[in-house]
């Protein structure tokens, strides 16, 4: 199913050799290098097919599965709920020094009043007159962040930790100011404090509580079917903008509960989501694009996954055939996140989820329908390194021949198997030739967990739940249960 490149082998050998027995050998080497490299796409020419990659070294014992991923899905299949988690992202400590300057930068950090004071609120810089003379903080006026132009009101609860960079230095302070707004988890939020521009700002001279994370965006991109010409009616359009978020990894805003924090969740049953987006090979229809070249591009998927739609839709969580796939991205736009590399023009793109620490959750069926044809009955899950389908997936204009990486997580390899398999496809393979039992007639939950040198595969007890935060001792649990039982193979590289 893959086509590997191998590492690229530099030693001190001369061009002649013998064939012995099969086998080349050149010359006596004192030593070998070994360069991890992937060719990535940088260019993609609709007017003449042409595909221009240069090489990209990459390292790390994870490496290339610490980058953005993407999760696919083939049918027959039924979806009812998908989770990621992440660690929970921590706010930011200021080292202590024990000398003047620290003390100097403490003291600057205080404001006169009707000083001007100038800082960054999510991304935006605004300023504002200081009205607070420092003394104690008695029953504070109204202190409120008020954003127009229909972005909403943007308040802490009480208790709610608050980061901020605030001409220049990091400061932090626990909010005690109430409003009106009903009371909501306890949260840590890290921001540089700035509002999207297009929305004006009052913000109050003495610390009070800094805007919350961005409401949920759509998600993203998912690989398609053959490259067949859309129909007529598609002027493909752009990708809706998203909201960029407090954190490094993409995801709705992030509730601190527990060590690890959920980023992402669908649940088909209950016909919500949230921090996804559902994407399909479908470019041309409603949104994307398609051209003879390159066929189809990413596209936002129909609810049923069998067509594009036009703008993000809630996914229904079933895949009838295996002629319909759905991949789930985050709910950030590239054009957003701005370090998703290249993306193919006119495509639907979206950010994966990164980091050497995730965990993707799953409860699915996958049914047997009776058909045999090419594709079919052949359900599956699996990860791809998400440049492959910003770019090309079902074609040669991408990463993955260069080995940046797919890992089929439960794949059935013929139609009607009752086997799943689970498969590295990178420039280093792995593979093993135990399997999973495919769930046709009942749901089945399964955790993947990425964590730093492991990747682990976990079937779930049925009444194991997608919480918003799971604690690391119970990772740690998951990652070690039937550990005597399971399947390991191995795959390193330096």
């Amino acid at each position: 199913m893959s086509k590997l490149t191998p590492f690229l082998l530099l030693s001190t050998a001369a061009a002649a050799g013998n064939l012995i027995n099969g086998n080349w050998y050149i010359s006596q080497s004192p030593g070998f290098d070994i360069k991890l490299t992937e060719r990535k796409v940088v260019n993609m020419d609709p007017a003449t097919g042409t595909c221009s990659k240069a090489a990209r070294p990459f390292s790390g014992p994870l490496a290339p599965f610490d980058e953005d991923i993407s999760l696919h899905f083939r049918g027959p299949l039924v979806l009812r709920q998908f989770a990621a988690y992440i660690p929970t992202p921590r706010a930011p400590k200021r080292a202590r020094r024990n000398d003047h300057a620290d003390f100097v930068e403490e003291q600057k950090l205080k404001r006169a009043v009707g000083d001007k004071v100038i800082a960054t609120i999510n991304g935006e810089e605004v300023s504002w007159t200081n009205q607070y003379d420092g003394g104690a903080p008695a029953a504070p006026a109204a202190p409120t962040m008020t954003v127009t132009a229909g972005c909403g009101p943007a308040k802490r609860a009480v208790g709610d930790m608050v980061v901020a960079t605030i001409n220049g230095d990091v400061v932090s302070w626990v909010n005690t100011y109430e409003g009106n707004a009903a009371p909501a988890p306890t949260q840590v939020v890290t921001v540089t404090v700035t509002v999207p521009g297009s929305c004006p700002v009052s913000v109050p001279a003495a610390p009070t509580a800094a805007p919350p994370p961005p409401a949920p965006a759509p998600p993203a991109p998912a690989p398609p079917a053959a490259s067949a010409p859309p129909p007529a009616q598609a002027a493909p359009s752009q990708p809706a903008e998203v909201p960029a978020t407090l954190f490094e990894t993409p995801g709705s805003s992030v509730t601190a509960v527990g060590d690890w924090s959920q980023v992402a969740h669908f649940n088909s049953d209950e016909k919500r989501s949230s921090g996804v987006t559902f994407l399909n090979n479908r470019g041309g229809q409603g949104s994307g694009v398609w051209d003879t070249k390159f066929g189809n591009s990413l596209s936002y998927a129909s609810a049923d996954g069998k067509s594009g739609a036009a703008s993000p839709e809630l996914f229904s969580g079933n895949l009838g055939s295996g002629l319909d796939e759905i991949a789930i991205f985050s709910d950030v736009a590239c054009e957003k996140s701005g370090d998703c590399g290249y993306s193919r023009p006119g495509a639907v793109a979206y950010k994966g989820f990164a980091g050497a620490q995730k965990a993707f959750f799953f409860e699915f069926q996958m049914p047997n329908d009776g058909t045999s044809g090419w594709n079919q009955n052949m359900p599956a899950i699996w990860a791809l390194n998400a440049k492959v389908p910003r770019t090309q997936q079902y074609g040669t204009c991408s990463c993955w021949d260069s080995g940046c990486g797919e890992f089929d997580i439960f794949e059935v390899l013929d139609p009607g198997n009752t086997r799943c398999k689970s498969t590295v496809h990178s420039l280093v393979k792995g593979g093993s030739s135990d399997y999973f039992v495919r769930p046709t007639a009942s749901f089945k939950k399964v955790a993947v967990i990425f964590d730093n040198n492991n990747v682990m595969i976990r079937e779930l007890p049925g009444d194991f739940n997608f919480s918003a935060g799971i604690s690391a001792a119970q990772i740690t649990e998951l990652a070690n249960h039937g550990v005597e039982a399971s399947s390991v193979f191995s795959f390193s590289h330096l």
